[in-house]
């Protein structure tokens, strides 16, 4: 017989053991639940590594050495961006604040400012990526060659790349984020609620909601006034410098 299942819906980041899949709608908690795992000792990984490949591509496309310049030119890239779609759309900035192309680029700019924390170096950071972003489960031609988790690790990933994946104990980091509060046409809440079940469903046995009082999203994510607020005040950051 199968074995009875549990949901526990305030779940600690102390009940996560080596094994565990920890599953996130955005990259961003994912690198910062990863780093502080780094602090504690507790080995992990991303599963993904064409997220870390898209993040060094964004960092070595600014054209920049040293962080600082890099982090600055993607901001100006990001309201540029944001600014394009106000423009081609004839609308107000607010009303394409949650844009797919405005939120993705943000995700990756904060993931990028989580890896490069005490590095100033771009070369460092890229190292840091490498290291971060894996493809656990695939030969060296990239084909994944098992859905096994090893139990060696504490395996992260986002949802999206969570597809065929499975594991006895199953977390959702940032549960809040589920789903994107910024899906507003019908086919994007049904991608929403797509994603949702292909979360829910790769837990074998337990699954856990982690807390957000112990790690949670940015505001940003959730939020539309939120974003909207810290979109202004890069927006005046970078117009003025």
């Amino acid at each position: 017989t199968a074995p009875i299942g549990s949901v526990k819906y305030l779940a600690s980041l102390s009940d996560i053991q080596n094994g565990d899949l920890i599953l996130c709608r955005m990259t961003a908690p994912l690198v910062k639940l990863h780093l502080q795992l780094l602090k504690e000792h507790k080995p992990s990984k991303v599963n993904g590594i064409e997220l870390g490949m898209g993040l060094i591509k964004v960092i070595n496309n600014t054209g920049q050495t040293k962080m600082s310049d890099v982090l600055d030119v993607l901001y100006r890239a990001l309201i540029k961006t944001w600014v394009d779609l106000k423009e081609n759309y004839s609308c107000s900035l607010k009303d394409v604040a949650s844009e797919h192309n405005v939120v993705a680029l943000y995700d990756q700019i904060k993931s990028i400012e989580a890896i490069s924390e005490g590095l100033t170096e771009k070369d460092d950071v890229i190292k840091r990526i490498q290291d971060i972003f894996v493809d656990c489960d695939c030969d060296k031609d990239g084909d994944k060659i098992t859905d096994v988790l090893d139990d060696v690790h504490i395996h992260l990933s986002t949802i999206h790349r969570a597809k065929g994946l499975e594991s006895n104990n199953v977390f959702i980091l940032c549960p809040s984020l589920m789903p994107l509060k910024f899906a507003r046409e019908d086919w994007e809440k049904e991608a929403e609620d797509n994603l949702i079940y292909v979360a829910w469903s790769r837990a074998k046995i337990n699954l856990g909601f982690i807390d957000e009082k112990e790690i949670g999203p940015s505001r940003s994510y959730n939020e539309l006034d939120d974003l909207y607020k810290e979109l202004l005040e890069i927006k005046k950051k970078y117009e003025t410098s």
